[in-house]
């Protein structure tokens, strides 16, 4: 399933605001942040643009630490998590390393205020590139690990 470019800009401020505003112990916070996760990833499978070459100026810097603590006070019942260290290499004999859910969501949540200060501020080209290429390079393997932490959670695993 495509998403339109005009959709993603909706799933990026849904995201934003389900991190930003959530009341905190909300009965249906998992739910949103999953689907909103789900989505996310849709959209970086729908992302089509043609490379803008112009200079843009750069993006606000976001404070990481007050980004954290904000996360980790609207979302208290998260925590760390185990993975693997290779997911693809050494298979049966990789090391079980330690996955923490509020540095996986600021590091997201960062990346999403970007992507959406660059759409605004930018070109839509230019944000989307942005999208694209901070998944594949930094945070798409944190959601990826979020999104299987989550599920556990639900399973009570």
């Amino acid at each position: 399933m495509k998403i339109p470019t005009s959709e993603i800009f909706n799933i990026l401020n849904s995201f934003h605001s389900n991190i930003e505003y959530v009341p905190t112990n909300s009965e249906d916070a998992f739910f949103v942040l999953g689907n909103n996760l789900n989505l996310l990833a849709l959209a970086y499978d729908s992302i089509e643009f043609t490379y803008d070459d112009v200079d843009y100026p750069d993006s606000p810097d976001y404070d990481y630490k007050s980004h954290y603590n904000k996360i980790k006070n609207n979302f208290p019942t998260l925590g760390y998590y185990n993975t693997v260290s290779d997911i693809s290499k050494n298979i049966n004999s990789t090391s079980i390393v330690i996955g923490d859910s509020i540095d996986d969501l600021t590091d997201i949540h960062i990346e999403i205020k970007t992507i959406l200060w660059l759409w605004e501020n930018t070109s839509v080209a230019n944000a989307l590139w942005q999208f694209k290429n901070g998944f594949d390079f930094h945070w798409g393997s944190h959601l990826r690990n979020l999104q299987v932490y989550l599920l556990a959670l639900e399973k009570g695993q």
